[in-house]
């Protein structure tokens, strides 16, 4: 981290301010090792390969429910993800092996660009220098870098493990800092960010509109938030979906991986095969030819689905004018969203009289 992330950093617990304790700074700019420790309830954060660690020592409360075990349990599989396939996202072409396309599908810099502005329905004039933005659930950074191509100064939060890869490959990047945190208990004071998003991640907190609340929270009067979230699908999706993953999601991560690889394989091979069935047997069960797909799906320890009223509801009662959402409000629109379980995403605004 660099010292001057310390301007917007606060405590976790009560938003108190940090103090920096550090004896070295690297020739970079970057503080690998030290301490952060909270003036008001002298609680203390390490910072660790150059990434501090906002995270409170007391357990994780959401309305009454306790998601300690559960936020452990996320911190080790998809830590595990953002190693094992750490350059997910950053590659600038296909490896040198069969069906690469098939198999690295979404997997390049060029893939990451797309995905990013289709899945935050930013548009270009959004985004720029001068603003403060926070990717909520930035896994290894490749969103975080799309959104800090415009000159802005980004904040990149993850929960697990992730965070050491997304400052690897950003390390360079002045205008771009990465910190461990919880989306439930961000380390932020109230309206810090001009923009906010979070993409695919709120439906892994085991609460998705308590985080977003708390995302809400750190958003800036005229400023915009977008909530990109897995949506629920047709009947038959959604039963083989749960009754799955309570098999896969208590597989040890050797085994997760196994599993998520050879899924990969049988998709590719249902393309091959005929892609027409493929399709219609994707309506009903996640199938994709990518193996960090499959495992992401397979492997997340919860993975709530939602509704476009839930997810609209979640805007209204934070105050937020929603601007955008995709699916449009459209019924033949959210018809052909749960055929396919695609994603629900609204992009929302706060109005400069709404607290």
């Amino acid at each position: 981290m660099r010292e001057a992330l310390m301007r917007w950093l606060r405590c976790p617990v009560d938003l108190g301010t940090l103090s920096l304790e550090t004896n070295v700074i690297e020739e970079d700019g970057h503080i690998l090792e030290g301490n952060l420790v909270c003036a008001q309830c002298a609680q203390g954060y390490k910072i660790t390969g150059g990434v501090p660690h906002l995270l409170p020592l007391q357990q994780s409360q959401v309305e009454g429910e306790d998601l300690t075990e559960l936020q452990n349990q996320t911190i080790e599989r998809f830590g595990f993800e953002w190693r094992y396939f750490q350059d997910w996202g950053w590659l600038s072409d296909y490896p040198d092996v069969p069906e690469a396309a098939l198999r690295f599908w979404g997997g390049l810099v060029k893939d990451t660009g797309s995905a990013f502005w289709g899945k935050s329905l930013f548009s270009k004039n959004d985004l720029q220098a001068g603003q403060l933005i926070l990717d909520a659930g930035c896994g290894n950074g490749r969103f975080t870098h799309q959104a800090a191509q415009a000159g802005a100064e980004v904040i990149g939060v993850d929960l697990g493990w992730g965070v050491f890869s997304a400052f690897a490959h950003m390390r360079a990047l002045p205008n771009v800092h990465i910190i461990r945190g919880d989306l439930l208990r961000l380390p932020f004071a109230d309206k810090t960010f001009d923009r906010v998003f979070s993409i695919g991640v709120l439906q892994h907190t085991g609460n998705a509109g308590a985080a977003f609340d708390s995302l809400a929270r750190v958003l800036q009067n005229n400023g915009l938030i977008v909530a990109h979230v897995y949506g629920r699908g047709l009947w038959t999706y959604e039963f083989l979906d749960k009754n799955l993953r309570i098999v896969t999601t208590r597989l040890p991560i050797a085994a997760q991986l196994a599993f998520s690889r050879w899924m990969a394989a049988l998709a590719r091979w249902l393309r091959r095969a005929n892609e027409r069935v493929y399709w219609r047997i994707y309506r009903h069960i996640n199938l994709l030819p990518t193996d960090i797909h499959m495992y992401d799906w397979w492997s997340a320890p919860i993975a709530t689905h939602h509704t476009r009223s839930e997810t609209l509801a979640w805007f209204k009662r934070n105050g937020l004018e929603v601007l955008q959402t995709n699916p449009p409000d459209d019924k033949a629109a959210e018809l052909a969203r749960q055929r396919n379980h695609a994603a629900i995403t609204v992009l929302g605004r706060r109005s400069q009289g709404n607290n």
